[in-house]
C-alpha cells in the first residue's frame, strides 16, 4: 500500500467532515467511516474489491467477540490499536445465530464474501437491539438497492420503524491515538447534525423508507468509555435537535 500523504477532510458518518490535515495513505482506513463511527476503518468499506476475506468464521460456541475477531482481521486489528485494553465494557453474549450474524456482518455490497470492520460492528450492534427490544428482524438490504438507500438494515418493526442506521463515536483516547484534533463535543455534535440528515435523504428512492420517522438510529457507545459517554449523548441529541428515532446502546 502506497504511504503518500495527502490532504483530507475526516468523517464521522455517512458525509460528516470534521477536519482538514495531512494524513498517510495507510492511516486513511482507521480515520474515515463508513456509517457513524469515528474510528471505523475503510471508507466505503462495504463496496471495496480488496477486503479482507473471511477466513475462519468460529462456531455455534463463540462469543460475538470471538466470532468478530476470527471473521475480519480488520476489527481485530483495530481492537489491538486503538481500543487496547477496551475503553468501555461492551455488551456481548453467546445467545445468537453465527450463521446469521455472519449474514448480517459481511459486505451487501461486495460480489464476494467479506468482512469489514465497520460491518461486524454493526452486526453486533444490530443483535444487541433485537435483545434489547429495540429492532424486531434486522435483514441486509439487498443489491441493488443498498447501493442506492445507504442505510445499514431493514427491519420489520417495531412501528414505525422499517429501516435502521449504526453509528459508532468513540471517545477521547482513540481522537488521540489516531492523532484527530477534534474534541468528542464536536465529533458527537456533526454525528447528530448527520442523522437528521440521514433520516430524510433516502426517501425519494425506490424501496427506501417512505418517511424520516420509519428510520431508526442506533448510537452504539462502545468505544467511548463511561466518563465520556453523558457528554457524547448530550451532544449527538443537541446536533440532532431532537431524540426522536435515535436509541443509544453501551451507554452506561
Amino acid at each position: 500500500m502506497s504511504h503518500k500523504s495527502s490532504s483530507h477532510f475526516i468523517k464521522t458518518g455517512s458525509g460528516i467532515l470534521i477536519g482538514n490535515q495531512q494524513i498517510s495513505e495507510g492511516s486513511k482506513s482507521t480515520l474515515i467511516t463508513r456509517s457513524g463511527a469515528l474510528g471505523n476503518s475503510n471508507p466505503g468499506s462495504r463496496g471495496k474489491p480488496d477486503a479482507i476475506q473471511n477466513q475462519n468464521p468460529g462456531g455455534a460456541s463463540s462469543s460475538l467477540e470471538t466470532i468478530s475477531r476470527r471473521l475480519s482481521p480488520e476489527y481485530k486489528d483495530y481492537q489491538q490499536k486503538f481500543n487496547s485494553p477496551p475503553l468501555s465494557q461492551r455488551f456481548d453474549t453467546k445467545n445468537y445465530d453465527p450463521e446469521r450474524f455472519k449474514e448480517l456482518a459481511k459486505d451487501s455490497k461486495a460480489t464476494i464474501e467479506v468482512f469489514h470492520k465497520t460491518t461486524v460492528d454493526e452486526a453486533r450492534t444490530a443483535i444487541h437491539a433485537e435483545i434489547e427490544g429495540l429492532v424486531d428482524n434486522a435483514q441486509p438490504i439487498e443489491q441493488p438497492i443498498c447501493k442506492s438507500v445507504d442505510l445499514d438494515f431493514k427491519v420489520n418493526g417495531p412501528a414505525p420503524y422499517t429501516h435502521m442506521d449504526v453509528k459508532h463515536p468513540v471517545g477521547s483516547e482513540i481522537l488521540r491515538k489516531q492523532n484527530q484534533t477534534i474534541d468528542i463535543k464536536t465529533m458527537a455534535y456533526r454525528m447528530g447534525n448527520e442523522i437528521i440528515d440521514q433520516k430524510e435523504r433516502f426517501c425519494r428512492f425506490e424501496q427506501g423508507p417512505e418517511s424520516s420517522e420509519n428510520v431508526l438510529h442506533l448510537v452504539d457507545l462502545a468505544y467511548v468509555p463511561s466518563h465520556e459517554k453523558e457528554i457524547v449523548k448530550k451532544c449527538c441529541l443537541k446536533g440532532a435537535g431532537s431524540s426522536e428515532g435515535i436509541q443509544f446502546l453501551n451507554d452506561k
